[in-house]
This record gives C-alpha cells, structure tokens and sequence, in this order.
C-alpha cells in the first residue's frame, strides 16, 4: 500500500473507530454451508483472516472434550513477519472479566468472602462515594454480574512508559479519562456494565489475600490451571512471544497498560485458554470441574445466570446465546465473554454440558468481525444450538484484504461489485464504513483514504460525516479545495457541524 505524509486524527474519530468496531450495526441474512469437519473449519478461519485484513488470530475448537482444532493464523508481528503461534500471547480485553471471577469465585468457594454480603465489609481502603442509591446492596455477585448500579463502562489505558496509578487512585478518577466509579442506579436493579465494578473486585481481592492482584491469580488460579504464559500486562519473565495490536489496515499501534487487571489486562496464549476452558468440563473423577482451584459446585454458579440481569449475564461470564425479553435462553446455555483493547479482540464460548468450547484471540482492529462470524459456523461443528441468527459480514470489512493488498481503490471497486452481485451477503451499513475509512485515516493511509471517502460520498450522500470525514482525507494530502468543498457540502447537509467549521477555519 501507498504510504502517505504524517496525519492527525482527532480523537473523537478514533474513540468512534473503536465504538463502531464493538457495537456497530449486525445484520443478519441466510447462512452459507457451514463446515462439518475440523478440517473444514479451519480453512474456513485462514480464509476469513485473510479476507477480513485480520493481522493474526489463534482459533481453539474443544469438541466433545477434545481439542479438534487450536491453530495460529497470520502474523503475531507484521512488521518483523513473525508468525501466530499456539503459543504467542494475546492480551484479551474484557476477557480478563472472565478469568478474575475464577480469583474472585475461589474466596467466596473457601468462605473468605461472600457472594451477597456488602463489598464494604471486605474493602477497608477505599468506598464509594455517598449518594442517594444504596451502596450497601453492592455486593460481590452483583459487581460480578454488572448489576451492582455502578458507574465507569471501559478504560483506555495508559502509554506502556507512564506511571499507572494506585487501585484507590483508579477508583476514585485516575484513568486516564474514563472517570470515577460512584453509583449511577439502584443495585440490583438492571444490569449496567462496569468495567469498575471489576477494579472493586481486584482491590477485594489484594486485601482480603494480602497480596497484588497478579501474584495472587498466578498462585492460586494460574499456576494450578497450569496456565504458566498468562499474567498482567506486559510482564517482563513473559514477555517473550507476545503478539504487537494492529489497526485496521495491519499497521502496529501502541500497546496499553491497565492498572485496572482484573477488568482488562490479561494476557494468555491459545494453549493456555484451553486450559482455563477445560477447566469448566467434568472429565472424569481426576478432572473435575476447578481442577482443585475452587470446587465443581463454584464452577457451576460461574456459569449461572443472574435474574438481575435480565439472563444475560453470569457470575463473571456472559450468556453468549441469545436471551429472548424475559431473559430465557432458547437452547443451549453458552456462556463466556468477548474483549476489546486498541488492537486486540477476543472471544471465549463455553458448553459445559457437551464439553464444547470455542477461542478467538486476534491482535488486529478487524477482530470483532472475525469473531463474530465463527460462532454461528463453530455452534454448528459440535452440534450445539446456534448462539446467533447468521451474522452478515460488513462489506467494509469484507473488503479488507484487497485494500491491504492493492489499495483504498481496488477495496472501493470490489465494494461496489459486491453491492452490485452480493446485496444480501454483506452488510453495507455506513457505520461500518466509515470505521475502515476513518481507520485509514488514523492508520496514516491518506490516499487510500481518499479513495475510499469519495466512494463513500457517492453511496451516502447525505451524510454530513462521510463529507467531513472525506476533507480530513484531504486535508492529508494537502488539497485545501478539497477541504473547502467537502466541508462547504457537510455545512449544506448540517449547518451546525462543529467540525467542518473547525476545518474550514484553518484554511487560509
């Protein structure tokens, strides 16, 4: 691909990258023939990771309890071309949420702390705020579940050479952005995610054991699990084989550090996830649910869902089938959790009754759509109901490795002729493409961008954003009647848009 001059992208466009690449629009339309074989699966991820410009992923399948699949694919490091391996570490985002219930559900399993007993009775060095909400009903099932009524729903981290702050400090507003963690409902009301909830659980954790939280979940979690490759951030005796995040055009971008851990930070490798999901699965009198970290009966309520949220959340996983309005499962009940960090994307599916489990760990801003996409083929491989209604790729994304390859121009004519030939394959919607074009921009691929914007006018003409986010692209390449022109088009569609008044301002 083309290189083009250095850009700056304001940050509201790479927050809204990264919240279109979550949650963005998914459509559903007629699956195609899904694989029966492991065999079948796997070329179905290789070509998907190609076509999708993921930089690399590691896909395990766990059949019936046995690992039928568990596989690297592209590369750990684009840049140096080092591959994916099973053994190259990821972090995974949220996931980390999943893993410290297993901290946080063997004190509860050894009577050290208590599901339904108020956190301020474990906690001594920091509480929450006064309000009008009643913070004794936060407890430890609730912060687990995300229906404690707390506030903070993500973090973004830290630069790898700042200094993080002190869990107190975290809890009360050092992050970096995110804010504070205070009540912003009544407990035990509705479920309202919080990554902060799981900062409360870390600092539970670290005073109740006497020891930081990464210590404790090597001791008593990891080291048992034999996950001997998976800790907190980047720490130095693991750092070894750890993967680099891509953007969206598998560009490397900085890495991130969390005080936040429990909520965000973990890193592991594809051996090791399989581990930790087999720990889950009755396999026989020597191996039973916990492995002798907790007991198969805490490993149970891990899995279970709470009524407070609606079904759709465990005691640290979620519920990955679909939850119907009275919060039912219709089907089989899966459960696990997906992660997302700048560069990095997971998934982690789990069937305890037919021991079936799925990983996706990707170090490529394309992630998400990977993932989502094998649920529906995985549930059908091993024989369980299916967890979504057939998710339609976006087409922007779809179209990922052309640009890679051959540029924003080619992407833009294989867009097109996929409208044309394909429109019910793949999901055209604007949010999605304007994730990759804006991705371009932040990736410092201008002319790519620019290509890939002036279609975008075409397709969505009335849409002020596109028209703005097409003079960004020319304001790269320094064309200022481009800016003019594409700015003087957004102010006709909305007179009031802040930004293309901001960029008209700095023309002369």
């Amino acid at each position: 691909m083309p290189s083009s001059k250095q850009l700056k992208v304001p940050a509201v466009f790479t927050r809204t990258i990264l919240f279109l690449l979550v949650v963005g629009p998914v459509a559903h339309g007629s699956p195609p023939e899904w694989p029966t074989t492991p065999a079948g699966f796997d070329e179905l991820v290789a070509e998907t990771v190609g076509r999708f410009g993921v930089a690399g992923a590691a896909v395990g399948v766990i059949d019936d309890g046995k690992v039928v699949l568990a596989k690297g694919y592209g590369m750990a490091d684009c840049s140096a071309q080092i591959p994916v391996t099973t053994d190259t570490r990821f972090n995974i985002g949220s996931v980390s949420k999943m893993l410290a219930a297993w901290g946080v559900m063997r004190l509860v399993d050894q009577g050290i702390a208590d599901l339904d007993a108020p956190i301020a009775e474990s906690v001594k060095t920091w509480q929450l705020p006064s309000s009008s909400f009643d913070r004794s009903r936060v407890n430890v099932r609730r912060l687990l579940s995300h229906t404690a009524g707390l506030s903070l729903h993500g973090y973004p981290g830290f630069g790898l050479d700042e200094p993080l702050p002190t869990l107190t400090e975290s809890l009360s507003g050092a992050t970096n952005g995110a804010g504070a963690v205070f009540l912003i409902s009544q407990p035990g009301t509705n479920h309202r995610y919080s990554g902060g909830g799981y900062t409360l659980l870390q600092l539970m954790c670290e005073e109740l054991t006497g020891k930081p939280f990464a210590q404790y979940m090597r001791e008593t979690v990891f080291g048992p699990l034999a996950m001997d490759r998976t800790g907190f951030n980047r720490e130095e005796d693991l750092e070894e084989g750890t993967a680099r995040p891509h953007g969206v055009v598998r560009n490397p971008i900085p890495d991130r550090a969390f005080r936040a851990e429990a909520a965000a930070a973990a890193y592991t490798t594809l051996d090791d996830a399989l581990r930790l999901v087999f720990a889950h699965f009755d396999m026989g009198p020597e191996a039973v649910p916990g492995r002798g970290v907790m007991s198969p009966d805490a490993v149970a309520t891990l899995g279970t869902p709470v009524p407070d949220s609606g079904g759709r959340w465990a005691h640290g996983p979620m519920v990955v089938s679909e939850v119907d309005a009275e919060g039912d499962v219709d089907g089989d009940l899966v459960f696990g959790h997906g992660g997302d960090n700048p560069g990095w994307h997971a998934l982690f599916a789990i069937h305890p009754p037919t021991r079936d489990g799925l990983v996706v760990m990707t170090n490529g801003d394309s992630g998400p759509a990977l993932r989502e996409y094998l649920q529906r083929p995985w549930s059908a491989l091993v024989g369980i109901d299916p967890l979504l209604p057939a998710f339609r790729p976006p087409a922007a994304i779809a179209v990922l490795g052309t640009l890679q390859e051959d540029g924003g121009g080619a992407a833009a004519e294989e867009y097109l002729r996929m409208q044309e030939e394909e429109p019910d394959s793949y999901n055209f919607s604007r949010g999605y493409f304007a994730w990759v074009g804006n991705g371009l921009l932040d990736s410092e691929f201008a002319e790519d961008a620019l290509e890939f914007f002036s279609l975008g006018v075409d397709l969505f003409p009335e849409d002020p954003n596109i028209w703005v986010s097409l003079a960004l692209a020319y304001q790269a390449v320094e064309d200022e009647d481009g800016v003019r022109s594409s700015c003087e088009r957004a102010l006709e569609l909305n007179p009031r848009h802040a930004q293309a008044k901001e960029l008209l301002a700095t023309l002369p």
